[in-house]
């Protein structure tokens, strides 16, 4: 399919207010919005350049505020789930370890 890039336009409306077009072609598919702000506007242009870098893919690409650290706990997390093939099996040690960590924070008090 054919991919076009995403452009971000100030345009003044007839009764004189400025808005913020956002507007370009997806996979195939016309895509435009006005916004009131430009930091809106920014934020759609960045989730429509997302989707045009993912084409067809049934991956995602989300954007998130873990740090790295916490990104691999999060992996390790489902690699642990996947093993086990339950989501159950992850209760045991989850509960396990939040026990811990209240009881540290409770001796540090």
């Amino acid at each position: 399919m054919r991919k076009s890039r995403i452009k971000l336009k100030k345009i003044t409306n007839p009764g004189g207010t400025i808005a913020w077009k956002v507007s370009g072609t997806v996979n195939g598919k016309q895509e435009r919005q006005n916004f009131k702000t430009k930091e809106a506007a920014e934020a759609f242009k960045q989730q429509l350049e997302v989707k045009l870098r993912q084409g067809d893919d049934n991956g995602r690409f989300l954007f998130t505020k873990l740090s790295p650290a916490e990104l691999d706990d999060a992996f390790a997390a489902l690699k642990f789930l996947s093993e086990r093939g339950s989501k159950r099996s992850l209760l045991v040690p989850f509960g396990r370890l939040r026990m811990r960590l209240s009881r540290r924070a409770i001796q540090r008090q």
